[in-house]
């Protein structure tokens, strides 16, 4: 489920660290940078329309299954978290598309969001 070898959080960490160095980077070195961002980024949409939210109920139970990220392609069907009482109920990606900002936290309202590729 991860793209790229690395998780996207990895990713994304490294990428704000190498954004604050750029400054500091000679040509080599930037353009090093660049191509570590560009290929980070290889396979993702250049564009989404968040369309869809799973929202909960205040006290709601909910657990993701583990190993879901940012930007998991997900299709209609599939298996994506547990919820309500007992976490008997299986929630299902209603279509095929991005998964964005699965809820692991366990604070907030909002399960997880479907986008779907603009254009």
């Amino acid at each position: 489920m991860h793209h790229h070898g690395r998780h996207p959080r990895q990713r994304a960490g490294g990428d704000r660290g190498l954004a604050s160095r750029a400054l500091a980077l000679d040509a080599p070195e930037l353009e090093g940078a660049r191509q570590r961002l560009l290929s980070g980024a290889r396979g993702l949409p250049n564009e989404l329309e968040i369309a869809y939210c799973h929202r909960l109920e205040p006290d709601e139970p909910f657990k993701m299954l583990p190993g879901y990220a940012n930007f998991d392609a997900v299709v209609e069907g599939q298996l994506l978290a547990n919820s309500g009482p007992g976490l008997a109920r299986e929630v299902r990606a209603p279509w095929t598309g991005t998964l964005l900002m699965p809820r692991y936290q366990g604070q907030g309202l909002d399960g997880f969001f479907l986008g779907r590729r603009v254009g």
